[in-house]
């Protein structure tokens, strides 16, 4: 995984763990309910596991790797990341070698 990536927690949250979006997602890495509990992020009424900098960047790494598995590509990887995975593959470059990786398809991304 690219080192790089770690700093995305500062983009997010600019490392508050109480941070909270205004699509209820919450914590370090700004995960929703339901994509921290798939990740094995313990959420309930009296623990947030999403705001623990370990728990929630161990997820975070979870996250990248798995979509890096369908996607072979740490760009489109990490638009996944923004969009989710079903979101980013309208979007995704080629993974195949023969294909130019850099020319991105000229439909405009809505992030909301």
């Amino acid at each position: 995984m690219p080192l790089d990536f770690r700093y995305l927690v500062l983009q997010e949250s600019g490392l508050q763990g109480e941070a909270q979006s205004i699509h209820d997602a919450v914590g370090y890495w700004q995960f929703k309910r339901e994509s921290a509990t798939e990740l094995g992020v313990l959420v309930n009424d009296v623990v947030d596991e999403r705001k623990h900098i370990v728990v929630s960047s161990r997820a975070a790494a979870k996250y990248f790797l798995r979509n890096n598995n369908t996607f072979h590509n740490w760009l489109n990887t990490l638009l996944s990341y923004n969009l989710g995975l079903t979101g980013a593959k309208p979007y995704a470059l080629p993974t195949d070698p023969g294909l130019p990786r850099w020319k991105l398809r000229s439909r405009p991304i809505r992030i909301s």
